[in-house]
């Protein structure tokens, strides 16, 4: 009695209709859910249905809702969220027809979600596509947001080279002291008032130098006194420096 009250509770599908998908055309999606107009189902179909599209790793979610319509068949309405791709896909396959594969695999594109059930799902597609049983390479790269298939002689091909390792940059050092030589008093306070580092602050080599640009751009010092070096000199067993710049008054005898 069971089986024949299941039996009766099922009707046949009349329509399908997908919403919410935005990049994935609603055929392949219906074709994903396995359900064909005719077909009888009910409940457990259409959630089998769900899981199947979920299954593909290109979907976030998977709802549906259904009718009885007065001729006792059912419309159903798949609702679907597609899931974020962040990988972009790059495909060595040598003397792979890539307008054909992505003809016959809508659904795939050149970017995917980022996840092992996706590159399942691409690998499969290309599998039937190729027909080949061939286990591809599948090298998914994170940081770059690559993910690299290849078969045949394209697992020969060299994979992306590591970033370069960035070059250790020179010792940088905490700001000790600015000592200020060869201007006036109230020349040497204009300039002070410029200075925002304060003991403690990281500084790099490049620091002083960049401070005396800024002075001098800002023409708080007379003219004779354009000319300046700088010297950036750690205390002794330290991370500290501190920063010497002299002034030369360009318009004394020499």
């Amino acid at each position: 009695m069971l089986a024949l009250f299941l039996f009766l509770a099922a009707t046949p599908i009349q329509n399908i209709e997908v919403r919410g998908n935005k990049t994935i055309p609603s055929p392949v999606i219906v074709a994903l859910s396995g359900l064909k107009s005719g077909q009888l189902a009910d409940k457990p179909e259409f959630e089998t249905a769900c899981m199947r599209i979920i299954r593909t790793g290109f979907f976030a979610g998977c709802n549906y809702a259904y009718e009885i319509t007065a001729a006792r068949s059912s419309n159903v309405i798949f609702v679907v969220q597609e899931a974020e791709r962040t990988q972009s896909v790059r495909l060595e396959i040598p003397g792979l027809d890539q307008e054909k594969f992505q003809a016959a695999e809508p659904m795939l594109g050149m970017k995917i979600p980022e996840s092992d059930v996706a590159n399942q799902t691409y690998v499969a597609a290309l599998q039937r596509f190729l027909k080949t049983k061939e286990v591809p390479n599948v090298d998914v790269d994170l940081q770059h947001k690559e993910t690299v298939i290849a078969f045949g002689e394209g697992k020969k091909v060299p994979r992306r080279a590591p970033d370069p390792t960035p070059h250790a940059s020179k010792v940088n050092y905490l700001f000790g002291e600015l000592i200020i030589k060869g201007l006036p008093a109230f020349t040497e306070r204009r300039v002070r008032a410029l200075w925002s580092i304060q003991p403690g602050d990281p500084i790099k080599e490049t620091t002083a130098d960049d401070f005396v640009s800024e002075v001098l751009e800002s023409k708080v010092v007379p003219v004779e006194f354009q000319d300046a070096s700088t010297r950036t000199e750690p205390r002794p067993n330290s991370n500290t420096a501190d920063i010497t710049i002299t002034f030369k008054n360009g318009s004394s005898p020499r």
